[in-house]
């Protein structure tokens, strides 16, 4: 395993210490999604599951990667949130004074905190959206509470829990999607985030990159099992690259996790 600056190329790390790994979802997702995300995340949190996750079909599959390094290198805590703004909130500001609220409030176990999101299905549109805003007035009256809730809710939470703690975002397309719309809203609100608290995981650098304020740390991190199939390549579902640059951490021995991810998986 190897973890690097993507800008630099050198070796780089996640802070040290054991983590929190928050990780949301959203019921915006249609019926089958919505419960496809329900028995992945029990995987994800307890390692068992009433119906099998459709994304776990192999050892090498993201949610089984990042299940197996808890198992072996244990998060400070491992939790889960649902976001659904059908329920708690009518519009785009209500969800970000959501996020902001639990990012002045969340109890941190460890040392610093891993954020998770599962990926939604307007993901591309949403960046698109968000970009839009940049020459805009009264954002948060363009923005979607359905389709833009985890960024919306994520923008809320980095702007207060960043000035407590650093927070690796372990999902780039739709944290970045978070990164651009808190960087844009600091007006609307008079607030911005505390960047130097803030990694994010990802393969490259993306042109929106020069919307932000700040220059972004970003790290990305990989591995090489041997036994591992082309068809097996590794996206980025349930922060499975983060839960590598974790492992290099705890000086996980690779051999060693492709030996539990294949125990789990074949245990089912």
């Amino acid at each position: 395993m190897k973890t690097y600056n993507i800008f630099t190329n050198q070796d780089d790390a996640l802070p040290l210490g054991k983590a929190d790994f928050l990780f949301l979802t959203s019921s915006s997702a249609d019926e089958s999604a919505q419960q496809d995300q329900i028995n992945a995340s029990e995987f994800l949190l307890h390692g068992t599951f009433t119906t099998q996750p459709a994304s776990l079909t192999n050892p090498y599959a993201p949610l089984n990667i990042t299940r197996a390094v808890h198992t072996l290198c244990g998060f400070s805590a491992l939790e889960l949130l649902e976001i659904d703004p059908k329920r708690s909130a009518k519009d785009a500001k209500e969800i970000f004074g959501m996020g902001m609220e639990l990012g002045k409030s969340y109890d941190l176990k460890g040392t610093y905190l891993i954020l998770c999101a599962n990926a939604a299905p307007y993901i591309n549109q949403n960046r698109e959206k968000i970009v839009s805003l940049a020459d805009k007035t009264k954002r948060f009256e363009l923005l979607s509470p359905k389709e833009n809730a985890i960024e919306i809710f994520c923008a809320g939470f980095l702007m207060q829990a960043s000035r407590r703690f650093h927070i690796v975002l372990a999902q780039e397309v739709q944290m970045l999607n978070a990164l651009l719309l808190a960087d844009m809203l600091r007006e609307d609100v008079l607030m911005r985030l505390k960047d130097a608290n803030i990694t994010l995981i990802t393969p490259k650098a993306y042109k929106e990159f020069s919307l932000l304020s700040y220059i972004p740390h970003c790290v990305w991190s990989d591995c090489d099992f041997e036994d591992m199939q082309s068809s097996h390549n590794l996206d980025q579902h349930f922060g499975v690259h983060t839960a590598l640059a974790y492992g290099q951490n705890a000086a996980l021995d690779e051999q060693k996790l492709l030996e539990e991810m294949e125990y789990i998986f074949y245990s089912l």
